[in-house]
């Protein structure tokens, strides 16, 4: 019975996953096993997974999103502890263990993870404060930057380095948790498809009575947008598509209804900014946002 499981959803990014794979094995005992769920890949990247030795492939006839299929790879999962992955890190140090380590010290931690680095070895803010109204305005008026610094100072002064971050939430890029925890939790709710299930969990742990840690001192590498890049359309149709679900998790009442104001204020922005700026390589970005806007608008 393996004590570890690593898990990941690939959609046509086999090489990415290959690469993954290789940098963290270094750092695996033997009594680890790494799960994939394949959402409908085409077939030469299917084949090229499959190439990958020591792998548990699980192939999905449709794309479940990343929240369903991560729930199918749980599910199938013989670890005690589970790590969910994206496709595009590198692994190169052992986080692994301490991961680990501090859910055995922590009995009130129920999700651990690291902070995670760019391929310069610069920080990336994957965590936050709890969300919030004040929290979407920033969003919406491009001030994550201010806001980041100001929280990342707090933390910092806070707890230090060494110490654990009692953060709101960090990024599924990566996460440490026991399986029976994942699977009393319900896995991810099934209304996301990509993005924002992460943050929905960890508001479900905290709701438990429980918490989520991010370890400063441990780092791993995430080449950010590695697998967005790929389609910037579908990335910022299912971004908009998570915000306007995630609304319906967080908030009720006046906070929902400003929060579906900043939505559309949020939508609005990025096509005007979007259409004078944005990179050409970045420009099917702008359907995306007028596919979130039809999805919107067509609901009933």
């Amino acid at each position: 019975m393996p004590e570890l499981s690593l898990l990941f959803v690939n959609y046509n990014c086999a090489a990415l996953i290959r690469r993954c794979i290789a940098s963290a094995q270094p750092f695996l005992s033997s009594a680890s096993e790494i799960v994939v769920v394949d959402n409908a890949s085409q077939p030469e990247d299917l084949q090229e997974l499959e190439r990958i030795s020591g792998l548990v492939v699980i192939k999905s006839a449709t794309n479940l999103g990343f929240g369903n299929a991560m729930n199918l790879a749980a599910a199938s999962a013989q670890g005690r502890r589970i790590v969910l992955m994206n496709p595009d890190l590198v692994v190169e140090s052992d986080i692994f263990t301490p991961l680990q380590q501090h859910l055995d010290e922590d009995s009130n931690c129920a999700l651990s993870a690291p902070t995670l680095i760019d391929e310069h070895g610069h920080s990336i803010h994957s965590w936050n404060t709890p969300e919030s109204i004040l929290w979407e305005f920033v969003k919406t008026h491009y001030l994550q930057g201010f806001w980041r610094h100001a929280t990342l100072k707090h933390f910092q002064k806070r707890y230090g380095t060494t110490k654990p971050w009692p953060v709101g939430f960090v990024m599924g890029a990566c996460m440490c948790l026991d399986r029976e925890v994942f699977l009393e939790l319900g896995g991810f709710d099934t209304r996301f498809f990509m993005n924002g299930e992460d943050v929905e969990l960890c508001d479900r742990i905290w709701a438990q009575g429980r918490s989520v840690h991010l370890l400063p001192w441990l780092s791993l590498r995430h080449d950010e947008g590695g697998v967005q890049r790929s389609n910037w359309r579908r990335y910022m149709f299912h971004r908009f598509q998570a915000f306007w679900n995630y609304d319906d998790t967080r908030y009720r009442g006046w906070r929902l209804l400003i929060a579906r104001f900043f939505w559309f204020e949020s939508l609005a922005l990025r096509l005007g900014i979007g259409a004078c700026f944005c990179p050409k390589a970045q420009r099917s970005r702008l359907g995306g946002y007028l596919d979130a806007l039809r999805w919107v608008t067509g609901r009933k």
